[in-house]
């Protein structure tokens, strides 16, 4: 007769200090038990999400019985989700501190037309953050190294559909390193295989936002801009992902969905058309591009001069949405990577209540 043995399922429970947990099945002898414990091996080492590695394992399997994966996916799941790590509350563990800090490998340009880098030596860059549409022509990423390209998601999109065959591409490409600036970005990538970070939009302003963006996959942050820099300081200390830090960047005051032009869809030609207003004494300018609306203060953030003593992973200097020229993107990246403040700029909320 075969031997079998009928393991009874029981609550999950902790005894004598150990985490437990229990699945019944009917579990047969095998020809070959190694191959079963191997098997046994690997399920263990899929620690997927959690924020702790296998170690050490160890397999008691006298009468060598085999066990089917999926009860073993169903028992490690069942145990890892009762093992946490025992912190203060709030708190993450501390990362250690960039050696780095301020050379020119830390910096990260995010553009949405790659013509703005014809004149930049990507050499001294550790990242060029590409801005895509559902219409982006993705042939100019040939001219940069694969390893060096990471593709942004725009913060708001009514439509995701439209982005499904470039994604599809960008991906089949291989392309693994992504930035989303909404939730909608965590719907249309398969994060669990993709080195994805948040954008400034996905707000992480204290350490528990920064636990939940690493809980659910995401490897790296980036900062609010609305934020101060005392705070941010904290957060870069404690942070046990990557975080990147905008030091620069024309920043959309709001994003709207709705188009504000009088011709109708059909008769469009989409091009970027820009508006100049007036309110309360101050000056704004006002873009529609792809039936969105975005309106920006006349001055641009910049922080650099300012932000050179913090130690982000990554310093991140963005040329997006406003229309600039390779020549000036050079120039602009030389006196930024120098920690130095352009001119008719404003710092927001970064300076208030800092220490």
């Amino acid at each position: 007769e075969r031997e079998t043995r009928i393991a009874k399922m029981e609550k999950n429970y902790m005894t004598n200090g150990f985490i437990v947990a229990e699945v019944n099945g009917d579990f047969q002898p095998t020809d070959n038990p190694n191959k079963s414990n191997e098997a046994i091996t690997k399920a263990f080492n899929k620690t997927g999400e959690t924020n702790f590695q296998l170690k050490k394992l160890r397999i008691s399997n006298p009468l060598g019985l085999f066990t089917p994966l999926s009860l073993l996916n169903e028992l490690r799941r069942r145990l890892y989700e009762q093992i946490s790590i025992d912190l203060p509350q709030g708190s993450l563990p501390p990362k250690p501190k960039s050696q780095n800090r301020g050379t020119t490998g830390n910096f990260a340009v995010k553009v949405d037309n790659l013509n703005y880098l014809d004149d930049v030596d990507i050499s001294k860059l550790a990242e060029v953050i590409y801005l895509i549409s559902s219409e982006s022509d993705i042939k100019g990423l040939k001219k940069f190294p694969k390893s060096k390209i990471r593709i942004a998601l725009p913060s708001v999109c009514r439509r995701p559909e439209l982005y499904q065959n470039i994604i599809a591409r960008l991906l089949e490409q291989g392309y693994n390193k992504w930035e989303v600036a909404n939730y909608w970005g965590l719907e249309v990538l398969p994060i669990e295989r993709l080195d994805v970070h948040f954008d400034a939009s996905i707000y992480t302003l204290n350490t528990q936002a920064i636990a939940m963006a690493s809980e659910i996959g995401c490897s790296g942050v980036t900062l609010s801009i609305e934020d101060t820099k005392s705070n941010i300081k904290e957060l870069i200390e404690k942070s046990n992902i990557a975080t990147s830090l905008v030091i620069y960047q024309d920043v959309p005051l709001f994003i709207s969905a709705g188009c504000i032009r009088k011709n109708d869809c059909k008769n469009c030609s989409h091009k970027d058309l820009w508006f100049k207003l007036k309110h309360d004494g101050r000056f704004y300018k006002a873009l529609s591009r792809q039936c969105q609306m975005m309106v920006f203060d006349d001055r641009s953030f910049s922080i650099a001069d300012t932000a050179q003593d913090l130690a982000p992973n990554i310093y991140r200097i963005d040329f997006v949405y406003c229309s600039y020229t390779a020549e000036q993107v050079a120039n602009m990246l030389n006196e930024i990577m120098n920690f130095t403040n352009l001119t008719n700029c404003m710092s927001g909320n970064f300076l208030k209540n800092s220490i």
